[in-house]
């Protein structure tokens, strides 16, 4: 993982674009909450993800609900989700993503070992490989998970597996890390 320019894009019609204008009300009422409140550093970073998604995942973004954010990529004639981002203004971010997890290992992104397969669903803390002292908190949720959020059940089943990504709004290492994982999903349907 390389240390990024933080480069933050301003929230206009394009940025947006895709959302129905329900939904883009909802998005620009939530980025003011969080900059009212004095989140510049939030603000910032959700604004930055917000686009790197995006940028990732072009398809579709759907907002469903304050704070929550779907991505999608084409699946032949439909569309997959492909991640979801939640922020509840209370300083942390919830990402969720393909679980691509032993790749962002093998990637140097982030230190640990994976959980089996057959492990429960457990926060574990991984090391920000360029980052000492910097984790992510990480679950592994498999294609079973029962009563998973609305707005990243359709991210499981299928034999398809997900990860939960917690960290802070204000860190940029942490946000840059998460940035990473998504690159190295995105991968798997980048040319198709």
């Amino acid at each position: 993982m390389t240390n990024k320019t933080i480069e933050v894009p301003v929230v206009t019609e394009a940025f947006l674009e895709g959302l129905s204008p329900k939904e883009k009300a909802s998005a620009q009422k939530h980025l003011a909450a969080i900059e009212a409140a004095g989140g510049e550093a939030h603000a910032r970073t959700w604004r930055r993800l917000v686009a790197a998604l995006r940028k990732l995942a072009p398809r579709a973004m759907k907002a469903s609900g304050p704070g929550v954010l779907q991505f999608y990529v084409a699946d032949g004639k439909y569309q997959m989700q492909v991640f979801s981002l939640e922020d509840n203004r209370d300083g942390k971010m919830v990402l969720y993503l393909p679980d691509i997890l032993a790749q962002a290992i093998k990637a140097k992104v982030l230190s640990g070992k994976a959980p089996a397969a057959t492990a429960p669903v457990q926060a574990v803390e991984y090391e920000i490989k360029d980052s000492p002292g910097q984790s992510l908190r990480i679950e592994s949720l498999p294609s079973n998970l029962p009563d998973p959020p609305a707005h990243m059940k359709s991210m499981l089943g299928w034999n398809r597996k997900a990860l939960r990504v917690s960290f802070s709004a204000d860190s940029v290492d942490q946000s840059n890390a998460a940035e990473a994982l998504c690159e190295i999903a995105a991968k798997a349907w980048a040319g198709k």
